[in-house]
């Protein structure tokens, strides 16, 4: 449970951190 949520939230600090998503 707690880990699917920290793997979401990586992954959407990866997206906000990724040049491209500007």
């Amino acid at each position: 449970k707690v880990v699917l949520m920290e793997q979401v939230f990586r992954g959407l600090t990866i997206l906000n951190n990724h040049p491209y998503h500007k």
